[in-house]
């Protein structure tokens, strides 16, 4: 009844709303439409571009990372994830400098990794490729995109993602805006004078590159209270044990100096803390 591929089959369930079936294996490239006079429905092919795009649709109608907990579960499940090495992140910042880029890297690795996590793949295989042979997105990933994303592999996968949603993040600081401006009221709160004297020292002896991607991933992932009810971070929960938790989690190493960090700060005051670490490590 079907003709198959790598690609989804989509219902559309009223207005603006596409539903994507994941049927494994594979994805059925067929859609039904209804013949002239009412006739029975016939089936025509969906042809690959068309449901990339489609695809691409409904990531940009909807709010996507509330599912991303479960989507990196899946993926670190079926494809084992190492981070970067540190001049390779570091490229990956210099390479993309222009807010456009890095909203079209996001938006590319969003896509990819809800496909590997259903798909799978082999952790050596090349990013890119999966990316522009596999999902045939190569005409939405423009060549300075393609360039940053070259070094990483399927393995690498759910890192670029969190490096590249903390560099869009800054860059949006930077230009005056406000990457936190959706996060609920109760993690808005600011730190004191004091606070703030105490985490210039904290800073000063820990890792702020992980720092600030692993509290930025917190509050994208986990500060939503209404979504994740059951898995929610709450305000009250201090950043010490939190984030030493939040790592131990994910099976990383301790973040350096983290018993420096006063334990009377809390996740209420995170994104607050996030800035500062950003214009920390710029000085």
């Amino acid at each position: 009844m079907y003709a198959h591929s790598s690609f989804p089959l989509w219902d559309l369930k009223g207005p603006f709303c596409f539903k994507v079936k994941f049927l494994n294996p594979p994805y059925p490239t067929l859609f039904p439409f209804t013949g002239l006079g009412g006739s029975l429905p016939s089936y025509a092919p969906l042809c690959p571009a068309l449901c990339l795009q489609l695809f691409c649709l409904s990531v940009s109608l909807f709010v996507i990372l509330p599912v991303y907990l479960s989507v990196c579960h899946s993926i670190c499940c079926s494809v084992c994830q190492e981070s970067l090495k540190g001049s390779v992140s570091g490229a990956m910042r210099t390479g993309l400098r222009s807010y456009t880029d890095v909203c079209d890297a996001v938006f590319a690795m969003e896509i990819g990794l809800r496909f590997l996590g259903k798909t799978s793949g082999v952790p050596k295989a090349p990013l890119l490729s999966y990316l522009t042979e596999s999902l045939k997105m190569g005409p939405q990933i423009s060549s300075s995109v393609a360039k940053v994303l070259g070094e990483s592999r399927l393995e690498h996968s759910t890192f670029t993602w969190q490096l590249l949603t903390c560099w869009k993040s800054e860059l949006m600081l930077s230009r005056g805006q406000d990457p936190f401006h959706r996060l609920p009221s109760e993690f808005q709160q600011k730190l004191s004078e004091e606070e703030r004297r105490e985490l210039r020292v904290f800073f000063s002896g820990t890792d702020i590159d992980i720092l600030s991607l692993e509290l930025h991933e917190i509050l994208l992932l986990k500060t939503n209270i209404q979504t994740f009810s059951d898995q929610a971070y709450l305000p009250h929960w201090d950043i010490r044990s939190t984030l030493d938790n939040h790592l131990d989690k994910k099976r990383h190493p301790p973040l350096p100096g983290l018993d420096s960090l006063p334990e009377d700060i809390t996740l209420d005051k995170g994104a607050d803390m996030w800035r500062m670490a950003v214009e920390f490590r710029k000085r």
